[in-house]
C-alpha cells in the first residue's frame, strides 16, 4: 500500500513535470536559433551584487530595481561611434518585433544602458540619448567606484583612454548585452553580432527556460 504522503508527493512530481512539457511545447526554439548558441550564451545564474546607481530621472537603480520584471542591460556611452548605436536600435527593433508576436507591455524586458563615461554622461545627457531609440529605456549613471561594482558583478570591464590636448579622449568597452531574469540573477550574456529578430528570439528561449525551470521546482502544498 503506498502511504498517503508518497502518493502527495508523486502526484506534485506528476504535475510539475507535466507543466514542464507544457511550457516547453508551447515554446519551441524559435527558428534561426540553435541550441548551442543558447548553450554558449547562457550562464549558471547568479544574483547582481550590491551597487548604488541612478537613472536619467534621478531615481536609485540598485540590485532590487532587477526584482520583478526581465531586464536587458548593456554598459556604454553617448559618445560612442558605433557599437552603442547600433545595439540601442536593435534592441528597440527586439520590442517592436516582440509586440507584434503578441507579448503583452508587462512582458517586454526592460532596456538599460550604464554608461561607462560619467564625467561626460550627466543624466540629462543619458535621458536625451536613450529616448532618441525608445522613451521607456534607462539611462544609468552615477560614480565610477559604484559603475565598477555593477561591471565586476557581470564580469565586463572597460577602459579610458587619455585625453588629448583637446580634452577628447576614447573608451572601450564590453560589447554585450546582459540579461537578468526577475530574481535579480544575471543568466546570460548575449555578444554581437546579432539584429532585432535574434535578439526576440533568445529572449523567448531564455524566458521559457526560465518558466520551465521555475514550475518543474515547484511543489504543491
Amino acid at each position: 500500500m503506498w502511504t498517503i504522503d508518497f502518493r502527495h508527493a508523486l502526484f506534485a512530481s506528476l504535475i510539475a513535470g507535466c507543466l514542464a512539457a507544457s511550457l516547453a511545447n508551447a515554446h519551441s526554439l524559435p527558428a534561426g536559433l540553435k541550441e548551442k548558441d543558447l548553450q554558449e550564451m547562457r550562464l549558471e545564474p547568479k544574483s547582481v551584487a550590491p551597487f548604488q546607481l541612478q537613472d536619467q530621472h534621478g531615481k536609485p537603480f540598485t540590485q532590487t530595481s532587477f526584482q520583478g520584471r526581465w531586464h536587458l542591460l548593456m554598459f556604454g556611452f553617448t559618445s560612442c561611434p558605433d557599437i552603442c548605436p547600433v545595439h540601442m536600435s536593435h534592441l528597440a527593433g527586439m520590442r517592436k518585433q516582440m509586440l507584434e508576436q503578441g507579448y503583452e507591455q508587462s512582458a517586454l524586458p526592460v532596456v538599460a544602458l550604464v554608461t561607462v563615461d560619467p564625467k561626460r554622461d550627466t543624466a540629462e545627457a543619458l535621458g536625451a540619448y536613450v529616448r532618441n531609440f525608445h522613451e521607456s529605456f534607462l539611462g544609468i549613471t552615477g560614480s565610477s567606484e559604484e559603475i565598477a561594482k555593477l561591471e565586476k558583478s557581470l564580469a565586463s570591464a572597460h577602459r579610458i583612454f587619455s585625453e588629448d590636448v583637446d580634452g577628447n579622449y576614447d573608451v572601450m568597452h564590453t560589447s554585450s548585452v546582459y540579461a537578468i531574469n526577475p530574481q535579480g540573477q544575471v543568466v546570460a550574456k548575449i555578444q554581437p553580432p546579432f539584429n532585432p529578430a535574434k535578439l526576440a528570439a533568445h529572449f523567448d528561449a531564455l524566458s521559457a527556460n526560465e518558466a520551465v525551470s521555475h514550475h518543474a521546482g515547484a511543489t504543491l502544498p
